[in-house]
């Protein structure tokens, strides 16, 4: 446990910084090799990798629901000294994030056989993106179950474990998918599907050291199985605070990439892997930022919980000016060479002219883009994530409706989608903003807090 509310406040964020960096380099690292390795399969192979990544959103809104309510609750105990209700919290993650995870698997499998056919834009597509997905939805049941856990850890100020787990997970991942795809050795060659079992296999590692860690007598929290007795009062608090950023991160953003995937459909296979390697390239390069804000979550939310409003002030202060000036630097490398970034991953000329155009324009929006994710994690730190819904739900509909009607016009180009992606997260950014300073405003008084729950809390 690492007690974030004594001591320099951007100090800690650096420190937190330094360890979700290292586990955002990991996590980009498996990013670009996934999609270098399908490159070589065609632009039908990246496109259905794209297509099936969008299904990742919907996994990434149910966890991120999760390990953000069970995160900020813990952030706010270990914050209050109080390891009990930590302790309670943390085991009912364990719970409701396997549940969760067999929900998604059953849902995903329902919808498996009709979900390409709808959005692909040819059948080899279509085809390639169901043989992806088959291995991909078992690995989601782990990965949510893990979110929850990391959750967890992340409100106790470990970011260090997490890292390291995370770390060699991805490190298998990317040495098992050469081998897989293209059947080195005595393997036999599995074409995309290679990937996504290489993904299964390499979060079943994860999930054993995470099961390994919380296992230890010394562990601050542990396994205790007197507590798996769902306790639907801590759900609804978990889901209060967690649903509507896990909407922001995962279901929105799921809904936005389909509509993307639609109306450049017509467009072809080269459109959608073009669009599909400039998104993977964009979230890489973004990595950073997201290190960046991933620490500001639990040093608010423990200075939170300790009632000392200035050092959340100053928490969040720092993560933007830090995040902020970094996306700048972002910025002006995916104007200078967008191509390049493009090239890496596929050598078709229309891929590369698709994925060029998207990070040279998507670029302008990497400020507002970092901005957004600083105040979410304050908002999620202070437990009072309702605001960043709003804003996601403004981004969505500015970007949605316009794009539906100019989708029908007889000069509708792919670039116009793009500016408008701009445009919708400027708006987002200034959102945010606002509800996040009346929220300061309201929030900071410390008015006494309510208890987690009635239940007694068994070590």
């Amino acid at each position: 446990m690492r007690d974030l509310t004594t001591g320099s406040v951007t100090k800690h964020l650096l420190q937190l910084t330094a360890f979700t960096s290292m586990a955002v380099v990991f996590l980009t690292l498996y990013h670009l090799a996934d999609i270098y390795w399908v490159g070589r399969l065609g632009k039908e192979a990246i496109a259905a990798v794209g297509l099936a990544g969008n299904l990742l959103f919907v996994v990434m809104a149910l966890g991120q629901t999760l390990a953000i309510g069970i995160s900020t609750l813990v952030s706010h105990a270990t914050g209050a000294k109080d390891q009990a209700r930590a302790r309670l919290l943390f085991n009912q993650g364990v719970v409701f994030g396997a549940l969760a995870g067999l929900a998604i698997l059953a849902a995903g499998f329902a919808v498996r056989p009709f979900y390409f056919s709808a959005l692909g834009a040819d059948a080899a597509t279509a085809a390639l993106g169901k043989q992806y997905l088959f291995w991909l939805l078992i690995s989601f049941w782990i990965q949510i179950t893990g979110m929850s856990l990391g959750g967890a850890l992340r409100g106790i100020g470990d970011l260090k474990t997490p890292m390291i787990i995370h770390g060699g997970s991805v490190l298998l991942n990317v040495c098992l998918d050469p081998v897989l795809i293209f059947g080195w050795g005595p393997v036999p060659k599995l074409g995309v599907a290679g990937a996504s079992l290489a993904t299964v296999i390499s979060a079943v590692l994860g999930g054993v050291l995470l099961l390994w860690h919380f296992s230890r007598a010394q562990s601050y929290l542990r396994f205790n199985p007197s507590q798996w007795r769902p306790r639907w009062s801590l759900l609804k608090q978990i889901t209060i605070i967690g649903a509507p950023a896990g909407a922001q991160t995962g279901l929105l953003s799921a809904i936005n990439l389909m509509l993307v995937f639609w109306v450049i459909s017509p467009f072809g296979a080269a459109a959608q892997a073009g669009f599909g390697v400039g998104m993977r390239v964009m979230m890489s390069l973004m990595m950073p930022v997201v290190a960046i804000a991933f620490a500001t979550s639990p040093l608010v939310g423990q200075n939170f919980g300790a009632r000392q409003p200035d050092r959340v002030r100053q928490a969040y202060r720092s993560a933007a000016l830090l995040a902020g000036g970094l996306s700048l630097v972002l910025m002006v490398v995916c104007q200078a060479a967008p191509a390049w970034f493009i090239r890496l991953f596929s050598s078709d000329p229309a891929v590369v002219a698709y994925g060029s155009d998207y990070l040279r324009i998507i670029a302008w929006s990497f400020l507002p883009a970092s901005l957004v994710h600083v105040s979410s994690s304050a908002f999620q730190g202070l437990g009072n994530t309702l605001p960043v819904l709003v804003g996601a739900v403004a981004r969505l509909a500015a970007f949605t409706i316009p794009v539906i009607l100019i989708a029908r016009w007889s000069g509708f180009e792919v670039v116009q989608v793009w500016y408008l992606a701009v445009a919708s997260s400027v708006l987002q950014m200034g959102l945010n903003l606002y509800l996040l300073n009346r929220a300061f405003r309201n929030r900071l008084q410390f008015a006494p807090a309510a208890p987690l729950a009635q239940e007694p809390a068994s070590d």
